[in-house]
């Protein structure tokens, strides 16, 4: 959606804009916790030296943070629950594996000894 011109702000445009307009800067964006299969995050705003944290779902938080660029941290927490480890060098085993099942004399072109 980004650099698409619209005739109407839309929903995050919007609450981006109010949160201007009543003198606040959007600083971060944390997603805090999962329980339950729900991330939880928090928008962290500043006005006059004071610090607000408003509760709220990861995708709005970031559709706002990625508006105003700014930063988005994800809890060590969540990071730890919700990454998928994968073993680098067997992923690459297997492509190669998969690539020479599959490769024939014909995909080299035509060559002279």
């Amino acid at each position: 959606l980004n650099n698409l011109p619209y005739p109407r702000p839309l929903t995050h445009e919007l609450i981006v804009s109010i949160i201007k307009g009543l003198g606040f800067e959007l600083m971060k964006v944390e997603v805090t916790k999962l329980v339950n299969g729900t991330y939880y995050a928090n928008i962290v705003l500043r006005k006059d030296n004071t610090i607000y944290e408003i509760d709220s779902r990861p995708s709005d938080a970031i559709a706002l943070a990625s508006i105003v660029k700014a930063p988005i941290y994800v809890s060590e927490d969540v990071m730890e629950s919700s990454s998928i480890k994968i073993d680098i060098e067997e992923n690459r085993e297997m492509d190669v594996r998969k690539y020479l099942r599959n490769v024939n004399p014909e995909d080299f072109g035509e060559t002279e000894l």
